[in-house]
């Protein structure tokens, strides 16, 4: 007998308190963070016309970003001692004081908005104190979020928090072109105020989180060093592969975003408020492309074939940065700087997903800080590059170029090793496999619930109720291992002998009788341990979920070969007759494995048959419960 699973109901992101509090005090530090740097950008001199605008912009990240190196294993470690919305808390007050202080330094200077030199070494501190503290904050926020989202709703809160700190970051960037004059340095100093306002207000919302308690199997006892964290990363080799990529990702966007400046005086020849507007506008097409990658990212529900989206994102953002450095048309420079924003966010958000997802809970924030450590320094080493070259707005044209490329390759190598990697037998199975899966975990929203009921070796018999011709799609997708699956030879269709080959159906003559056609089942049953997929019922339900009379032709096939049977139910997939529109018409889909059985010798043909019907109707009853607790896919 199967009993069901108790698991609380998932309630709705927006219903979520903690989410709200913690996407708005995002959304109002991501303001303060973008007013900081652009602001220190124009006081240094970023918009005059004999100014390296390119080396001044990256000079200001590099500042801003230096601490992280100091700070984030620290932070990290911080993070996994001290309750981490005070944490965050702490960091958004210190950082709305520094600007206060900011905004009383400038009190004496009049003129245009660039200051003389004298002020720039109180410029470049305030950035070290507003990049010490958003160091500090980082790790807190990122080790908290699975704190306070159900690990089924990580994908989508992730994407909506980042991308509603892109929507900020832009209005902030916006907000800072409308409101700034390079000739007026009073315009700057009101940007400084309203940062300020943002940062107290966005620590407050952090005060009122409450994290919730996730109850896991197996949780190892603290342990508070950072050589634990580099230990268990070590011994991860995917969490260090992640790593990797979160490094080649950070470091172009450390270097696209620098090139924007030098963009437009390269291919535009524009300086002083032209600048800024290009500028403004180029950066705001990122945080709407970014915005936009994370609705498309989170409309996706859970982490979901990670390895595909990060691999085929990154040579999507490569591809847009290429061509961004390259055409001198500025629509298309507004384009292709939406497309880097797209897949970029897709990319870095399907990353830190899985990151959080790898890493238990009690080291979770030290893996962020070494995340964010590793991150942060090829970022710096970029912007210190970018900062101290000659004739940076022309050379760092040509660095984007080649970093675009650098990632298609990265980005196309990955993807192919994925995609011929897996539990098959050769590169086209496992290609054939992994696109099936994608296409009916995104396209069709599959969860899988019982799939370790599936035995990983031995002689098997997957047993399910028939719904559409995507069911044996459903079935495979998370099992490692094939599934030999019986077929007529007037279906296997000519065109389709790749996915023959890859599939190895058993195939029958039609007209034959029913004992050779089990005979040569039984027979692979027993030579190959293999795992064999049948629909008793031997029809399909079509538009009408009711499991038919099961077919006597399993009760033959089990007693002969000794296999035990895993029922298996099918639920949500579309209600159409036609055969076309089962591939076609997007579904949504769980398919419950029940536990092996393995029937009484002495059990009659009709005792059989009924018992075997029951236990799929006993999983039929399992999927309202099974929509509502977490997948094990």
């Amino acid at each position: 007998m199967q009993t069901p699973v108790a698991g609380p109901t998932r309630r709705p992101l927006w219903r979520n308190l903690n989410f709200t509090l913690m996407w708005t005090s995002t959304a109002a530090s991501g303001f303060g963070d973008q007013i900081v740097m652009r602001t220190a950008w124009v006081l240094l001199g970023g918009l005059t016309a004999t100014a390296d605008s390119t080396s001044l912009k990256a000079g200001v990240h590099f500042f801003f970003f230096i601490p992280y190196l100091l700070l984030s294993l620290p932070a990290g470690w911080l993070a996994d001692r001290v309750p981490r919305k005070w944490i965050m808390f702490a960091c958004d007050q210190t950082r709305g004081l520094a600007v206060l202080l900011a905004f009383y330094m400038l009190m004496g200077a009049t003129g245009p908005a660039h200051v003389d030199e004298s002020y720039h070494l109180r410029i470049i501190l305030i950035l070290l104190l507003a990049g010490s503290c958003a160091a500090t904050f980082n790790p807190a926020r990122n080790a908290v979020i699975p704190e306070i989202i159900p690990r089924t709703q990580l994908q989508p809160a992730n994407a909506v928090i980042l991308g509603i700190n892109v929507v900020a970051s832009m209005c902030g960037v916006l907000i800072f072109k409308a409101m700034t004059s390079a000739d007026d340095i009073e315009t700057v100093r009101t940007g400084l105020k309203l940062s300020a306002c943002f940062y107290f207000v966005s620590g407050w919302f952090f005060a009122f989180l409450k994290p919730i308690t996730h109850h896991h199997a197996v949780e190892k006892p603290p342990s508070h060093t950072m050589r634990a964290a580099v230990t268990y990363t070590r011994r991860h080799r995917r969490l260090i592969v992640l790593i990797i990529f979160n490094m080649l990702l950070w470091s172009a966007a450390a270097l696209i975003n620098s090139s924007i400046p030098g963009i437009a005086r390269t291919h535009h020849n524009y300086d002083g408020d032209r600048l800024l507007s290009f500028e403004a506008f180029v950066s705001a097409a990122v945080g709407f492309g970014m915005l936009a990658g994370a609705i498309l990212i989170g409309t996706l529900g859970r982490r979901r074939e990670s390895t595909s989206t990060l691999t085929l994102a990154t040579a999507g953002a490569g591809l847009s940065a290429a061509l961004l450095a390259t055409v001198p048309v500025v629509w298309a420079s507004v384009f292709f700087a939406f497309l880097v924003g797209v897949f970029g966010n897709i990319a870095i958000v399907t990353s830190i997903t899985t990151i959080q997802c790898l890493t238990p809970n009690y080291i979770r924030g030290r893996i962020m800080g070494l995340t964010a450590l590793s991150n942060t320094f090829i970022s710096v080493l970029t912007y210190c590059i970018i900062w101290r070259l000659p004739d940076t707005d022309s050379i760092v044209v040509i660095a984007v170029a080649i970093m675009g490329l650098l990632m298609i390759l990265v980005g196309a190598i990955g993807f192919y090793r994925h995609l011929t990697s897996g539990p098959m037998d050769d590169a086209t199975s496992n290609a054939l496999w992994r696109f099936c899966r994608f296409y009916i975990l995104i396209y069709h929203r599959c969860r899988w619930v019982g799939k370790h009921h599936v035995p990983s070796s031995g002689k098997l018999i997957l047993a399910a109720n028939h719904t559409t011709g995507l069911d044996p799609l459903t079935m495979q997708g998370p099992l490692l291992r094939p599934i030999r699956w019986v077929m007529l030879t007037s279906y296997l269709f000519w065109p389709l002998n790749p996915l023959w080959r890859a599939a190895r159906p058993i195939a029958l003559e039609l007209g034959g009788t029913n004992t050779a056609k089990i005979r040569t089942i039984v027979a692979t049953l027993n030579d190959e341990d293999a795992m064999i997929g049948i629909f008793p019922e031997g029809a399909l339900q079509r538009t009408v979920r009711e499991l038919k009379p099961l077919q006597p032709g399993i009760v033959m096939m089990q007693r002969r070969s000794g296999a035990p049977i895993v029922p298996i139910y099918i639920h949500g997939t579309p209600l159409k007759h036609a055969m076309a529109w089962h591939f076609l018409w997007p579904g949504r889909v769980t398919v419950v494995y029940g536990r092996p059985w393995l029937p009484p010798e002495n059990l009659s043909s009709e005792d059989f048959l009924k018992e075997l019907t029951d236990r799929m109707n006993e999983l039929q009853d399992l999927v309202p419960t099974a929509l509502d607790i977490p997948s094990n896919a």
